[in-house]
């Protein structure tokens, strides 16, 4: 991703249906012990076709794939970790399907 910036001198862009920003109300709900706002993501594990590629890319490690199958037969990326996720988007942007979708 990082040589492909530097190529064409652009950032990739992220398909708006993958990241979803909150009313303030709903915001309020989602505010840690901490005081500050963290972001989560939702993976839809019946589009999702194990590519790993969300698994690969996230920084801090949140994702993984699933021991069990979807309806497809493959096993689905799942999310671990809210509480840790800073809603960079990478993963959303890496997925193939657009299964993932990132609320900040």
């Amino acid at each position: 991703m990082r040589e492909s910036f530097r190529r064409n001198g652009r950032k990739p862009k992220i398909p708006p249906s993958s990241v979803v920003f909150l009313r303030k109300k709903d915001r309020a709900r989602d505010l840690t012990l901490q005081g500050r706002e963290m972001a989560r993501i939702e993976i839809d594990t019946q589009k999702c076709k194990g590519c790993g590629f969300c698994v690969n890319f996230c920084p801090r490690n949140l994702i993984q794939l699933d021991s069990h199958f979807n309806n497809k037969g493959y096993h689905p990326a799942v999310f671990k970790g809210q509480e840790k996720c800073t809603g960079c988007a990478i993963c959303a942007l890496m997925c193939p399907e657009v299964a993932i979708t990132v609320y900040k």
